[in-house]
């Protein structure tokens, strides 16, 4: 297809275009939108009177890269001007550094209580019938922990892909049958950087400062630490592994770090 040419972006701009996924988007025209001209799927969205899910699959349709979650925050904070970075700080500052220790606790006990989590029931239908049906994902980090399991010596037979059963009512990522263990690979920011403990400080400070900048963060001190309490309450062993931070080793009812190159010890 002819390239269409560099599309200015203007937010005020609106336009009679008929949803994207009835027109034969041109490839080069999206291309220079989404990665030249760096626009968000919601920014694309709003050119051609779409929702920003049919830019996605436009995007995939071409095989025209995806930016990842911490790449889109990134583009999106280097386009920041010095006064939204100002304003921005302010506004961090001004939500959590004047706070006491007593305010802080209150907000983060009324977003562990929020009721828009889903159920554990829910939850394992959702995976039950992702299974059933074939469309569960799986990352590019996780393909790469997937080869070091392969490495460390387990082989393809002993290693099944999003397992669950009575004992792990969820779709842990991994689980290696001849240890009978069970892994989550916690490689999205959601799942922080270690199991959420409500009595630490920096935990606290992180979640504030991760919510205040609009991040949903329920994953990791709402859903995580239920698991968690699952696993410890039946006695399996589960692996919670952090790339470029710890692995924790959830086994009798303890957590314990433990080297990840340690896996065949346990």
């Amino acid at each position: 297809m002819a390239h269409k040419g560099h599309i200015p972006y203007n937010k005020g701009i609106k336009t009679n275009k008929p949803a994207i996924n009835s027109l034969n988007l041109d490839k080069d025209e999206l291309y220079d939108l989404y990665v030249n001209q760096g626009l968000s799927t919601t920014d694309i969205s709003k050119i051609y009177n779409c929702s920003a899910r049919t830019v996605q699959n436009w995007l995939h349709r071409y095989d025209i890269p995806v930016r990842s979650d911490s790449e889109a925050v990134k583009l999106n904070r280097s386009q920041w001007t010095d006064e939204m970075e100002l304003k921005r700080s302010q506004t961090y500052h001004s939500t959590w550094m004047n706070k006491s220790k007593e305010e802080i606790t209150q907000i983060n006990q009324k977003r562990k209580n929020n009721p828009n989590i889903n159920s554990e029931e829910s939850i394992r239908k959702a995976n039950q019938t992702r299974i059933a049906n074939g469309t569960t994902k799986q990352s590019k980090s996780e393909d790469e922990f997937y080869h070091k399991l392969l490495v460390l010596g387990f082989s393809k037979d002993d290693i099944i892909h999003h397992y669950m059963d009575d004992k792990y009512p969820f779709n842990c990522d991994f689980y290696i049958k001849s240890k009978d263990l069970y892994i989550e690979y916690q490689g999205h920011y959601s799942h922080g950087f270690e199991p959420f403990d409500e009595n630490n400080d920096e935990h606290l400070q992180y979640l504030v400062k991760m919510q205040d900048s609009g991040k949903d963060m329920s994953t990791w001190f709402k859903r995580d630490v239920h698991k968690l309490e699952i696993a410890k309450r039946n006695k399996i062993k589960l692996l919670l592994v952090y790339p470029r931070h710890n692995t924790y080793l959830v086994k009798d009812g303890q957590v314990s770090t433990i080297d990840i190159n340690d896996i065949n010890k346990i």
